[in-house]
Order: C-alpha cells, then sequence, then structure tokens
C-alpha cells in the first residue's frame, strides 16, 4: 500500500443546479493533487455522524496521473509578441517552448494582465510532476 502525506477537509457544498452536498476531500500534499471527493447528502452525512457503517456515496477519484508523485513548480517571464491574441491556441503556442520535460505552463498566468511585466512579458508558472525519491518505486 502506498503512504502519502495528505490533508482531509469536509465541507458544504451549496448549490443553485443541484442539491446541497457535504463534500469530503482527501489530498496528496506532495503532488499537491486531490486524491477523491466523497460527496453525501446532508442526511448521509448525518448517519455518518451518528456512527452508522455503511452507506452508499458519491465518489470522484483523481486519475489524473498526479497522486503518489512530487509537485515541482518554477515561474519564468514569458515573452508575448506586440498584438498578442490569448486565444487558447495562441496561449499554447506562446508556451511550448517553454513546456519540455514534462513541465507545463498556466494558460490564465498568461491571460491575465496582473501577471503582465511590461508590454511583451508575463510572468507564468509552471508545474510538473515528477516521482518522489527514495521509497518504493525510486526515482
Amino acid at each position: 500500500m502506498l503512504e502519502l502525506p495528505g490533508t482531509i477537509r469536509i465541507s458544504e457544498a451549496t448549490c443553485s443546479n443541484e442539491p446541497d452536498y457535504v463534500s469530503v476531500v482527501v489530498d496528496d500534499e506532495d503532488a499537491g493533487a486531490r486524491v477523491l471527493e466523497i460527496r453525501l447528502t446532508h442526511e448521509q452525512f448525518g448517519k455518518l455522524l451518528a456512527a452508522s457503517r455503511h452507506m452508499d456515496c458519491t465518489i470522484l477519484l483523481n486519475d489524473s496521473g498526479h497522486v503518489g508523485m512530487q509537485r515541482e513548480h518554477k515561474t519564468e517571464l514569458v515573452p508575448r509578441a506586440p498584438g498578442f491574441d490569448p486565444s487558447d491556441d495562441e496561449c499554447r503556442a506562446v508556451l511550448a517552448p517553454f513546456e519540455e520535460d514534462g513541465w507545463q505552463g498556466s494558460v490564465s498566468d498568461l491571460r491575465n494582465h496582473h501577471r503582465w511585466r511590461g508590454p511583451e512579458e508575463s510572468e507564468v508558472h509552471f508545474d510538473r510532476w515528477v516521482p518522489k525519491k527514495g521509497g518504493d518505486g525510486d526515482a
């Protein structure tokens, strides 16, 4: 069994387009990734607190491949051409030269004028997930 440092949170979700629910979320701290989310109705959550031992629920499992990995983060100044059009295709093309070795740039950083550094550069966050060093599955 894989042992990970993690956190658990319980919160209430108030929805306008579906019934309200209680969300129980488990996160992998090293990967900065959600492992799973369990959604319960208020009635189910109340029964759970009253020591009910078995109940059906909805489980949203993270299948991104990030769980059990180590998240790495860096920031780069990315040049933007004059007349930059922040469409998805244009952003992916601008970020592509920086997205080597598994790095993934934030399109929202590139579009966000608060992250622009002068007329032709953006400060963009990049993340990647790599195998953890040490333990099982050494990298």
